[in-house]
């Protein structure tokens, strides 16, 4: 939404600006308008860019809000010269484009207040909650358990390592922190894992993950329903731990 009033600001005072020079004699207008409009022009191209790629994953976030800060400074610095009253500028130029204003007035009536009221709860969730350095110990401790040193556990997200690592170093995990690393590793290794994991992978689950994986051992957070399902339809796949959280599966 902010992205979206922003474009339409920008806009709007760039043809009012583009206005103003064309009635303005050419030997007082500024020589570096033509370069600033071409850079804001640009910045809307990239910052548009990394909008659309944020929706898509929001890590892209950490690209999009700086170059929307400079962004912003090219298009103020554009719109209002350093020598000009604000107050006079704004009203002068602004509160006469009642659409504008309209769109203004109901971002920040509803669209600012929602978005920082969401901030402020995820924040107090947050902390509230805590971090439990405790997620996935019990699964994690099972496996170390019944284990023997340096059997590799076939697991069902790369976020799930650090806390299984963390309660348990005996063993060894397909992928941890980046998963690219794997991806790099071995392409079609990578795909395989990805689609067992997501359950679209429903033979020979076990020949791929014992002989393709060398895994002993199977983690399966309860957040993947589709993958248990079909690590429970096989009956070599022996379960030895479960809690509300996760199960533990063994390979004959």
């Amino acid at each position: 939404l902010f992205f979206v009033a922003l474009v339409g600001f920008v806009f709007s005072a760039t043809k009012t600006k583009h206005l103003e020079l064309r009635n303005t004699s050419k030997d007082v207008i500024p020589a570096k308008a033509g370069i600033h409009i071409v850079r804001i022009l640009t910045l809307i191209l990239i910052a548009g860019s990394f909008f659309v790629l944020t929706i898509k994953s929001a890590r892209n976030v950490e690209y999009f809000v700086p170059l929307m800060v400079i962004f912003s400074a090219f298009v103020l610095n554009f719109v209002f010269n350093r020598e000009e009253n604000l107050a006079k500028v704004f009203k002068e130029r602004m509160l006469k484009k009642k659409f504008i204003n309209f769109l203004v007035l109901l971002y920040f009536l509803f669209a600012l207040p929602y978005i920082s009221f969401l901030g402020i709860k995820t924040a107090r969730g947050f902390f509230e909650d805590g971090f439990d350095f405790n997620h996935f110990s019990s699964a994690a401790k099972a496996i170390e358990k019944e284990s023997k040193p340096e059997e590799i556990v076939f697991h069902s997200s790369w976020d799930e390592f650090p806390f299984l690592f963390y309660n348990n170093t005996k063993n060894y995990y397909i992928v941890g922190l980046d998963p690219t690393f794997f991806y790099l590793y071995n392409q079609e290794l990578y795909e395989k894992w990805e689609d067992i994991r997501h359950g679209k992978q429903k033979e020979n689950l076990y020949k791929i993950i014992k002989d393709e994986f060398n895994a002993s051992w199977v983690f399966v957070d309860k957040k993947y329903k589709d993958f248990e399902k079909n690590i429970k339809s096989d009956e070599r796949f022996i379960k030895i731990y479960e809690d509300e959280e996760s199960s533990v599966y063994k390979t004959e």
